[in-house]
């Protein structure tokens, strides 16, 4: 006979902390607890020092300051997915090259 784990009825869990059969768990996209407190935290952290991280941003070199924007501008605005072009016709593509100085 084999040995199953028995469910305890604390969020469908078996005694090893394992989703029950039949429990696919919290549902997707659904962040977890931890994440959602760390993006509060951050949110309130930001909101109460921006005044301090404004005056340390305009210290910053222009190189510096374009790494900053690129760190965290990923947070603020969607990610962006990749787009191509359809051209209805081919493109037309002309080859010039330079005269040798020999006319050759």
């Amino acid at each position: 006979m084999k040995n199953t784990p028995k469910t305890t009825g604390k969020n469908g869990r078996d005694n090893n902390g394992k989703f029950s059969k039949g429990n696919p768990g919290r549902p997707a996209g659904t962040p977890n607890k931890s994440t959602k407190q760390i993006k509060e935290l951050l949110a309130e952290f930001v909101g109460t020092n921006v005044e301090d991280i404004q005056t340390e941003y305009n210290k910053l070199d222009s190189e510096k300051k374009l790494y900053f924007l690129e760190k965290v501008l990923k947070y603020v605005l969607p990610s962006q997915t990749k787009s191509f072009l359809e051209f209805e016709t081919e493109p037309q593509i002309k080859v010039i090259r330079p005269k040798r100085p020999d006319n050759k």
